[in-house]
């Protein structure tokens, strides 16, 4: 799947400008399944945290070498089965991104209610780009449910395109202590 996520991004985004994050303990796994990463391109994380902490340290390391960065963080866990579709929206997202200070994510519109997923509300509007009503974390299956039924939502999926400024910005907002320690490595 890391192999598959690298290669959904040939055209989009240059090798070079590829990075990965893992663990000390999987950076050699993935130096032989992606063998044109150079040594820096492998961040490997201190100690392995959520999501957040993940993306905030990719973006610190990043920043240091290119300061104006703009940033597509994709997890390589997900299966994408229309690939030209993904590529459209990832377009379509770095085009939103290009010169404002915004978070891009992309969604999926949930078959059914799941607890595994993070569910976002968004306002409605005729372009295909639309702002964040609400989110909610993965809910209990009540809550599920009840987004399923009633909302315009999709479910969050983690592929986030995003100015490196901005989201300096708002992990100082909202996470002091992530902050700290990212500054610390």
């Amino acid at each position: 799947m890391l192999q598959q996520t690298a290669e959904r991004f040939d055209g989009i985004v240059a090798k070079e400008n590829i990075y990965v994050v893992t663990s000390e303990e999987f950076a050699g796994i993935v130096q032989e399944q992606l063998p044109f990463l150079s040594p820096d391109q492998i961040l490997k994380e201190p100690q392995r945290k959520n999501t957040a902490p993940c993306i905030a340290y990719a973006a610190y390391k990043i920043s240091k070498k290119h300061p104006k960065a703009k940033l597509i963080v994709a997890p390589a866990d997900h299966v994408i089965l229309k690939e030209e579709a993904f590529k459209a929206r990832i377009e379509e997202a770095i085009e939103v991104a290009k010169n404002e200070p915004v978070i891009v994510t992309l969604g999926i519109v949930p078959t059914r209610p799941d607890t595994g997923y993070g569910y976002i509300q968004y306002q409605d509007s005729a372009v295909a780009a639309k702002t964040v009503k609400t989110f909610t974390e993965k809910p209990n299956l009540e809550l599920a449910e009840a987004f399923f039924r009633k909302w315009r939502l999709c479910m969050e999926r983690r592929n986030f395109r995003f100015l490196h400024s901005h989201l300096q910005t708002r992990i100082n907002q909202t996470s002091f202590s992530t902050c700290g320690a990212i500054r610390r490595r």
